[in-house]
């Protein structure tokens, strides 16, 4: 370690569940201990390499709770609990690969989510289907009963916040709702998207040209008459 390691520029800091609240000293192998305080209101002391490096979430209740639900419910081979813990995990571990996605814009899951029963029956009375997958409505908000719903893959995908939404006659859609109606693949309507196609232009047949105003629609332009070359027979 750094002989200048500042202790105290670590005090207060937050670490998934844990906030740092003293420092202790050195354990045998000269690692920095910190006393932590966990979100359920315990207090446990923890080594600084593993809470910089997130592979500490909790100070063990989390863990605990979990392991004596699928101890005695057996939920460790189903897919809610697959689910719960893959959200715990891209909420709470800065090593997950989705984190910067989700707890590192600042979204969390509830207090109550974190122990596995309250999430199983929240999921068995909410329409969980095993071709389901979980949903924030807002996808800024956090993962708790009143912003998370079951929903398809197709449902997810609308829903996701990198959606493009376009207006055209009024009438607001994301982009692969047009390409849906009006029989385009999304990857030709994404294309003329960032080209700059706007309104009707941008949902016109495949094959035709932009329309020239007073246009309609999938109407190609006029036949030029080729104009006579001078010098010619």
């Amino acid at each position: 370690m750094s002989t200048n390691f500042n202790h105290k520029s670590k005090i207060g800091k937050k670490f998934n569940n844990l906030t740092v609240i003293k420092y202790i000293g050195k354990d045998e192998k000269r690692g920095h201990i910190f006393e932590c305080r966990c979100r359920c209101g315990s207090t446990k002391n923890m080594v600084w390499r593993n809470l910089s490096q997130g592979k500490i979430l909790n100070c063990g209740c989390t863990k605990y709770a979990a392991h004596r639900l699928r101890k005695t419910h057996g939920l460790s081979h189903t897919t809610i609990y697959n689910v719960w813990q893959k959200m715990l995990s891209r909420c709470n571990n800065p090593s997950n690969k989705d984190y910067n996605y989700y707890g590192g814009r600042g979204i969390s899951v509830c207090r109550e989510w974190e122990i596995l029963k309250n999430f199983y029956n929240w999921a068995l009375n909410s329409g969980y289907l095993n071709d389901l997958e979980l949903d924030r409505e807002n996808n800024n908000g956090n993962y708790c009963p009143e912003n998370c719903r079951w929903a398809t893959r197709k449902q997810q995908a609308l829903n996701m916040r990198t959606n493009i939404h376009v207006t055209i006659n009024n009438e607001t859609k994301v982009l692969v709702e047009w390409a849906e109606q009006f029989g385009l693949s999304y990857s030709s309507v994404h294309d003329r998207y960032h080209r700059g196609d706007r309104g009707e232009d941008l949902i016109r047949p495949k094959g035709t040209l932009i329309r020239p105003k007073g246009k309609k629609v999938g109407s190609h332009y006029p036949k030029k008459t080729p104009k006579p070359v001078v010098g010619l027979d």
